[in-house]
């Protein structure tokens, strides 16, 4: 067993260089986003509370098209959420997003079935209470484990490894990194159902490193790119991503545990010469891809690597060079009939605005970044950056609540106004239909009685009643009188000086209600 000189734990930040993807097996679905062409952002939104602000023929619209649920509805589904307000996160797009978008919205339904496939957008690993993006503690612990078999394979001595069963064949597929591991950490030497409690990584802790304050994403193509200077697009298909972007800063915990008994673990590992065994490994490799990419056209990233840090490799496409030991490289290349082992890559999964870039100059690598170990004070500014980070998102969400609160309330006030007006409305329909059907029923006589009683009749056609009047017989006739009486007294034509045609009706009235 190796001596232990020391073990800890430190806390380090790292921070993004070029593009991190870290995937959790979910996509963007396309009933949860909408997209801004001119503002090349995609808002994701919470689903209920879009449905909630929908007016009625918008949600029985959009409710119709979900329930279709075949694959040609959901471009249906993207046309109705096509540059919709919606309130939410905000994700950058690359340059050429907008261009595959409307050429989805375009797809008929026979295209539908094969092409939709391609617009699907791989989430990065994200926190659920406020969807900023994460790495993964297993995804820095897996980084760790790569570098560290990486020294112990320089070290030696050399291991011999049975052949690949069958002429082509993947070399993975018959677990041979596995016995190559084994063999590095000396499991090889211990009974296999012991093989996981005697692995020394298991005293290595990491914690998933959470972000510092905003940590923005971004949508981006992944595309496959021929190594050397005559390089071309390669021929594996393109992805869309959304990563984490250049800037992001993210804290955690690397622990390495004492173990309770010297035999607890094949080799014991210290925290010093891991972190020491990790460095060593990702600059190397560092300098090796920065090389490949200028002899592409590729911009190098630069690290800025400050004191203490050290380049780190994290999540998708970070190199087959990464993920491997040297020395043991058996990296398969796929041929037109067959395919090859080799100890290198011949392409690279290169991070892309455009899903068919012409060159390779505005490409930059997948999942470089920089790990700095942090002392109290630098501990204390990044807890302080956070805290502040909180409160005005707290703010934010106050702020927007509120908003929505007050234009639920003046949008509940104006429903509230309509449909009244809108009963209001019923009701004088209904009463008018009533008033005439009622008016239908009735005798010449007590119709005319109840258009004298309504509050529109007008001058000539009193005058006609009175005519008509004469005729009548009893009671309508003193009804009649009495209806005009007061008629003409709210039209003030019953006292006080009158035509004498007014006069004379006034006094025929008087006679037959004997006033």
């Amino acid at each position: 067993m190796e001596k232990q000189t020391a073990n800890g734990r430190i806390q380090c930040r790292l921070q993004v260089v070029t593009p991190v993807h870290v995937g959790c097996d979910e996509i963007y679905e396309p009933t949860g986003f909408v997209v801004h062409e001119g503002k090349e952002r995609l808002i994701v939104f919470d689903q209920t509370n879009f449905i909630l602000a929908l007016n009625e023929d918008d949600r029985e619209r959009f409710s119709a098209i979900c329930r279709k649920g075949t694959t040609e509805s959901i471009i249906d589904v993207y046309r109705f959420m096509q540059n919709r307000h919606a309130e939410g996160r905000t994700v950058n797009l690359c340059r050429g997003f907008s261009d595959e978008y409307r050429r989805v919205l375009k797809l008929s339904p026979r295209n539908a079935r094969t092409q939709l496939n391609r617009f699907e957008i791989k989430r990065t690993a994200f926190c659920p209470p406020d969807n900023r993006p994460y790495i993964p503690g297993s995804a820095i612990k897996g980084a760790l484990r790569t570098a560290y078999l990486n020294v112990l394979a320089r070290r030696g001595p050399v291991h011999q490894l049975d052949p690949p069963h069958g002429k082509g064949r993947r070399p993975d597929r018959d677990d041979r990194h596995k016995v190559l591991e084994s063999k590095l950490l000396s499991l090889d030497k211990v009974q296999p159902k012991q093989r996981i409690s005697q692995d020394p990584f298991r005293l290595v802790k990491v914690s998933d490193f959470m972000p510092v304050g905003e940590a923005g994403t971004k949508i981006m193509y992944a595309v496959n790119w021929k190594k050397g200077p005559s390089g071309h697009q390669g021929r594996g298909p393109y992805q869309m991503v959304e990563i984490v972007m250049p800037g992001a800063c993210f804290l955690g915990e690397i622990r390495v545990d004492v173990p309770q008994t010297e035999d607890a673990v094949t080799m014991v590992l210290n925290l010093e010469g891991t972190v020491k065994g990790c460095r060593s490994f990702f600059e190397k490799e560092h300098e090796r891809e920065a090389a490949e990419l200028r002899g592409m056209g590729c911009k190098t990233p630069d690290l800025k690597i400050c004191d203490g840090a050290f380049p780190f490799r994290v999540g998708f496409h970070s190199g087959a060079e990464c993920v491997t030991i040297e020395g043991y490289r058996e990296i398969f290349i796929k041929g037109r009939k067959s395919g090859r082992p080799l100890d290198h890559a011949t392409t690279i999964w290169l991070a892309s605005e455009y899903d068919k870039p012409k060159r390779p100059d505005s490409l930059v690598p997948f999942g470089w970044t920089a790990i700095e170990p942090l002392g109290p004070e630098a501990l204390k500014e990044l807890a302080e950056q956070e805290s502040v980070y909180k409160k005005d998102r707290n703010r934010a969400l106050r702020q927007a609540a509120d908003a929505a609160r007050a234009r639920l309330e003046k949008e509940t006030a104006e429903t509230n106004r309509l449909e009244r007006l809108k009963a209001e409305a019923e009701a004088q329909r209904a009463a008018e239909e009533k008033r005439k059907a009622d008016l239908e029923a009735m005798s010449p006589e007590e119709r005319a009685i109840a258009e004298l009683e309504s509050a529109d009749v007008v001058e000539n056609r009193a005058v006609e009643i009175y005519r008509e009047m004469q005729q009548y017989a009893e009671p309508y006739k003193t009804k009649a009188a009495q209806a005009l009486k007061a008629y003409w007294q709210a039209k003030g034509k019953w006292t006080g000086k009158q035509s004498n045609k007014q006069k004379e009706k006034i006094r025929n009235i008087r006679a037959i209600l004997n006033d």
